[in-house]
């Protein structure tokens, strides 16, 4: 036996305290998913790359060069080379490292800043630790050093993402509670 529309919106009108009840249970359920869902968390370390450079300003040549040996260490973070050990450390793929790790540099510093991100915050230092040893053991030349592993802050779980999930928590709360009193009403028949 099916239930004309009419039949609906009677069985809402009758039994709305219950399709209520399912629709805000479900929208604090959105909510709280949302609250607690992993996000990345990252772990940063800055690389000092020492300037050749001794006294003075200087030249342009000097300059070009300085800023390529920081960008030279910055590619080599997100290598292959440096990935794939640290990949067989935590038992992850090479690719996987490679998509957990950023390098970015200043156009004018002598210096770049490693960051590592993982839902779990230990492992997010220690990858960002164990790249950090290989470019360091890498630019040994150079006389690279690194400074401590330092966590970043949890981003916040933004507005936007709460609102959509309360959203979509109390969309299926409130079609679950329509078919629940729906079906609840034809089991008394």
């Amino acid at each position: 036996m099916s239930l004309a529309v009419t039949d609906y919106a009677r069985l809402l009108r009758d039994r709305w305290r219950m399709v209520a009840l399912v629709t805000l249970v479900g929208i604090i359920a959105g909510i709280a998913v949302a609250m607690i869902r992993d996000r990345p968390v990252s772990a940063s370390v800055d690389i000092q790359v020492p300037l050749y450079s001794a006294g003075g300003s200087p030249s342009a040549v000097e300059l070009a060069e300085e800023r390529q040996r920081v960008r030279k260490y910055v590619e080599l973070a997100r290598s292959e080379q440096v990935a794939t050990p640290v990949a067989r450390q935590f038992g992850m793929s090479a690719e996987d490292v490679r998509s957990a790790v950023a390098a970015l540099s200043a156009p004018d510093a002598a210096m770049f800043r490693l960051t590592a991100s993982d839902p779990d915050p230990v492992r997010a230092v220690a990858i960002a630790q164990a790249v950090s040893f290989k470019v360091v053991a890498a630019g040994r030349a150079d006389h690279l050093w690194a400074t401590f592993v330092k966590l970043d802050e949890r981003p916040p779980a933004r507005v936007v993402v709460l609102g959509s999930a309360g959203v979509a928590g109390g969309i299926a709360g409130l079609i679950a509670s329509v078919f629940v009193v729906a079906w609840s009403d034809q089991r008394r028949k």
